[in-house]
């Protein structure tokens, strides 16, 4: 500290400080402490103009690792380290001060040759470099709190310290990210381009947000909350925060709530990466990553005879009944369908049962019209790995001196190699399973909720098998010259196939109600197909003229119903 030789200059920044008196230290029971944040008449503080330069030290984590590269270590102390360090002389004016070691003693102004202490860019930079560590946004909130109140920025006894320190940290935040708009408002300029829209104003060093909500009988928060960059540290533990608290909420209420206080720059991108990392929320509702698609099997691309290489899967159970009479008794039925894995071709068999027995009868017949096949595909059945196992038994059987001496010796040659794709992975098997949708789709359609014996089952499920077998296996062409698009039935029988149509069994009798509207009412506890057919007799316009609320006559009275629940038939 030297003294000023032109006393009458008056330029420059005069620090206000004043002394801390501790008796009981030893060492330095006077501490002079320079408040750098006092205002000046340009309403602005020497530290709010300062640059605020990198740190000097490592990181005390940093440090401690060190420790444990070498056996011995050696620890030393920089008496006043940060006054050590030589201003440039230009900017020795800005901390001069006023200065006398006695009241006898004129006033003098003196400035300091080397650095001081910014007390508030220091005390920045540890809760900043402490922002970036933390986990848990109260536990920050906490922890800001006890360095204010070391630093007496806050009272040793407080009602508002939680308020108190997330203001400050968003004040602090606001300092690192949004410099310039800062520098702007406080000298009345305007702001860049992404902040103009949000007329932005200065509330205690603290941008908020401007709007048109002043007179409104909300909260000052509600009407002008803080803007916050949507890359900060603080701002993701903010959201968790909010997000954990209102029992994970969803991107749009979570959004809303914290608009209530804050406005996150691009808040819906943050908000739904905040969701989408929750990690409860995931295991809630778990998504599938699924990987790229393997390329196809050579079965599916390969010239073979139909049926070589077939896949197998059961659809059911189906109702039926063995005979016609009054009270019949309901059985249990299922369909057994094969497929080919090159052309896609379709058999399917009816069985009683999913015993192993059934299913080796139903692939017997299946062998006998449609030829032998060299790999059948399925899953992980219990039908089909006990199948699996018999046939393994019949192979080893057959290869067998006694067996191959028998008059059916010629059957050794005869291998089938079953293949199942992995436990719980039914779209391994895709091509079978479209193919039972498929076919449930066009018998449930067909039949509806009524009752067949078991060869009119047997005769629809033929009838249903044809479908598939006659479509195109390419585009269609609207040139009539053209000839007929290539279906599945010309690898099986070289032309396709011709069924006669199809009589609708779905009792559906409407006789004299032609005249007037036929409506399915929805019933909530019961499946579409059981859905009861209505007769619309009146309606029920609102002030507007639009109906919305019908009466609908049923076979067991009449009720009154809104247009959301009834379905009219698309033939009327």
């Amino acid at each position: 500290m030297s003294l000023i030789t032109n006393q009458s200059d008056k330029s420059g920044y005069h620090i206000p400080h004043h002394a801390i008196v501790k008796a009981s230290s030893s060492t330095t029971p006077i501490r002079i402490v320079f408040d750098a944040s006092a205002k000046t008449t340009t309403s602005l503080s020497l530290n709010e103009i300062l640059h605020v330069g990198s740190k000097l030290q490592m990181d005390i984590f940093v440090v401690l690792l060190n420790f444990r590269l070498f056996q011995m270590a050696l620890i030393a102390d920089i008496r006043q380290m940060y006054c050590q360090i030589v201003m440039e002389e230009s900017c020795q004016r800005y901390q001069r001060i006023l200065w006398r070691f006695s009241i006898e003693d004129p006033i003098e102004t003196k400035t300091n040759v080397l650095t001081t202490l910014h007390t508030d860019a220091t005390c920045d930079n540890v809760i900043y470099s402490l922002i970036q560590r933390c986990s848990s946004y109260q536990r920050l909130l906490r922890v800001v709190i006890v360095i204010l109140k070391f630093v007496r920025v806050l009272p040793k006894q407080g009602e508002s310290d939680l308020n108190v320190a997330e203001v400050y940290l968003c004040r602090l935040v606001q300092k690192i990210h949004f410099t310039n708009e800062l520098s702007q408002l406080k000298t009345g300029k305007c702001c860049s381009v992404r902040m103009q829209r949000l007329s932005p104003f200065l509330e205690n060093e603290v941008i908020r947000i401007g709007g048109r909500l002043s007179t409104a009988n909300l909260g000052f928060d509600n009407c002008h909350p803080i803007i916050l960059p949507k890359k900060d540290n603080f701002v993701t533990l903010l959201v968790n925060n909010f997000h954990v608290k209102n029992c994970h909420a969803g991107p749009r209420l979570l959004l809303s709530l914290i608009r209530q206080k804050f406005w996150i720059l691009s808040g819906r991108l943050v908000v739904r990466k905040c969701v989408y990392l929750c990690n409860k929320c995931f295991r809630c509702k778990p998504k599938i990553s699924p990987p790229k698609m393997g390329n196809l099997p050579a079965s599916r691309v390969t010239q073979l005879k139909p049926f070589e290489h077939c896949g197998v899967d059961y659809a059911g159970p189906i109702r039926v009944t063995m005979a016609k009479r009054r009270n019949p008794v309901i059985l249990k039925a299922y369909i057994c369908l094969f497929v080919c894995m090159s052309t896609k071709a379709v058999h399917i068999e009816l069985v009683s049962d999913l015993s192993t027995p059934t299913f080796l009868a139903a692939f017997q017949r299946f062998l006998s019209r449609r030829g032998p096949c060299r790999v059948i595909y399925s899953d992980c059945g219990t039908n089909f790995v006990g199948a699996h196992e018999q046939l393994v038994q019949l192979s080893k059987f057959v290869n067998s001196s006694t067996f191959q001496t028998s008059l059916i010796g010629d059957l050794s040659d005869y291998r089938i190699d079953w293949k199942f794709i992995p436990p719980g992975a039914p779209h391994f098997g895709g091509i079978w399973e479209a193919n039972i949708k498929a076919t449930k789709s066009h018998l449930f359609r067909v039949i509806g909720t009524q009752l067949l014996t078991y060869e009119e089952m047997n005769t629809v499920l033929v009838q249903v098998e044809a479908v598939p077998n006659s479509r195109p296996l390419c585009s269609m062409s609207e040139d009539p010259s053209e000839p007929l698009a290539l279906t599945t039935a010309h690898f099986l029988k070289l032309t396709p196939l011709k069924a006669s149509p199809m009589e609708d069994v779905v009792d559906s009798s409407v006789n004299r109600l032609t005249r007037f509207q036929l409506v399915i009412v929805d019933q909530p506890n019961l499946p579409p197909l059981q859905w009861p057919l209505g007769i619309v007799e009146q309606v029920f316009p609102g002030t507007d003229g639009q109906v919305r609320v019908a009466l609908v006559r049923l076979k067991n009275g009449c009720l009154k119903r809104p247009v959301t629940k009834l379905f009219p038939l698309p033939t009327q």
